[in-house]
């Protein structure tokens, strides 16, 4: 084999490698909100977004223990969301704190994949770096927690974050652009269109090199 038909096949392979790798990642458990980054006017309303992915584990009940710096934002509002038909919230804007507590009502119900907790509606109080905190500790039950049919703590803290936003005085313009989380992560075990198609495609490249080698070394 020459030395380019053997790098050929070898940066197809890595190639083919890092779509696999990228593809079957872990969706594990986790919590987030959307947008992770956004800047807004002193004296504004916003929304941002609390989704939870649970993967393909199924899970009953979520906790959001959510804390933001009281001197730039306050909680105006949390409208439930449709992944569990229940929510309540404790709202803290003296402490800079806001609890949701989300389930079905329905005993043994149970949810998998990708959905909105809540709606939060904040009011920015003066300019400044706000940031959103989901409080997670992997092993700890009196934060944020996502659990499974009996009851266990199955979140994934690493994969778990808030928001940052960005306060500008009034009518001062601002540059920064909102960073949305993408709304889906593949789900593992499955194999994705594309996965099907790059495997294809690898083996028709895989099938020319050869025969393009067979008709050099026969000429």
């Amino acid at each position: 084999m020459n030395k380019p038909l053997f790098f050929g096949f070898l940066l197809l392979g890595l190639t083919f490698f890092i779509q696999v790798k990228t593809v079957f990642a872990a969706t594990n458990p986790r919590l987030y909100l959307d947008p992770a980054t956004d800047s807004v006017e002193s004296g504004s309303q916003f929304t941002i977004k609390l989704f939870i992915d649970a993967g393909t584990k199924l899970t009953i009940a979520a906790d959001a223990k959510i804390s933001f710096p009281k001197a730039k934002l306050e909680v105006v509002s949390v409208k439930s969301g449709t992944y569990f038909d229940s929510v309540t919230k404790i709202i803290g804007n003296q402490t800079g704190n806001l609890e949701i507590h989300a389930y079905n009502q329905a005993q043994g119900e149970t949810k998998t994949g990708l959905g909105e907790l809540v709606t939060i509606t904040f009011k920015s109080l003066s300019p400044g770096s706000a940031f959103i905190d989901l409080a997670c500790n992997d092993g700890s039950t009196i934060d944020s927690n996502i659990a499974d049919v009996v009851g266990n703590d199955i979140i994934d803290c690493t994969q778990t974050f808030g928001s940052e936003i960005s306060v500008t005085q009034a009518g001062v313009a601002d540059t920064a652009t909102p960073t949305s989380t993408p709304s889906k992560l593949p789900q593992a075990g499955n194999i994705s269109p594309s996965i099907m198609l790059l495997t294809v495609g690898s083996l028709a490249l895989i099938s020319g090199f050869s025969l393009l080698a067979m008709q050099k070394e026969s000429v």
